[in-house]
């Protein structure tokens, strides 16, 4: 052998070091095909976690808009609300239902109700609502009775009004 063939050897040995052998599992020589394929099968595998994870997260949304909805609703309901399915929309309108917090949602549906009070229907008191078919109407006594009570105010009170309205009653009842 020649100092060459030698140094050939030499530079060989020191390559075959400073590479690393590519060995499978069971201790074979890797095919570079098959490290290709494997690579490529973990760049797919690795895009198809990230579609996975974006799926994850769209539905994740999905359900906290789902959630907010319906607590969006169960506040309008306990509002007084008369269509919380309408309130709703006009609240989505001023909100983001998928990302609001329970206090931001609970603050825009009182704000929601202050502006917009149709929201609640019509408020009606208690005295003027209609009268039921059986009520007895408010002056079930007849003239005589309604004399007789006017002329014994006016009789126990001396007042001026109270006499004024005693002769204006007997007047009315003398020419009927």
């Amino acid at each position: 052998m020649t100092d060459t063939q030698k140094q050939d050897d030499q530079s060989q040995a020191a390559d075959n070091q400073a590479k690393p052998k590519r060995e499978t599992d069971n201790g074979e020589k890797a095919n570079p095909a098959t490290l290709k394929s494997q690579i490529d099968s973990l760049r797919q595998a690795r895009q198809e976690r990230a579609v996975l994870e974006a799926q994850r997260d769209e539905a994740q949304m999905q359900q906290a808009r789902a959630e907010n909805r319906l607590n969006a609703e169960r506040l309008l309901m306990s509002v007084g609300v008369i269509c919380p399915q309408d309130a709703r929309v006009l609240l989505e309108q001023q909100l983001d239902l998928a990302e609001a917090s329970d206090e931001q949602l609970t603050q825009q549906v009182q704000q929601l109700v202050l502006e917009k009070s149709y929201l609640l229907g019509p408020t009606i008191s208690p005295d003027a609502a209609m009268p039921t078919m059986t009520s007895s109407s408010r002056d079930n006594t007849g003239p005589a009775t309604q004399l007789a009570a006017v002329a014994q105010r006016a009789a126990a009170s001396g007042n001026r009004r109270d006499i004024a309205e005693y002769l204006r009653l007997r007047r009315q009842m003398t020419t009927n």
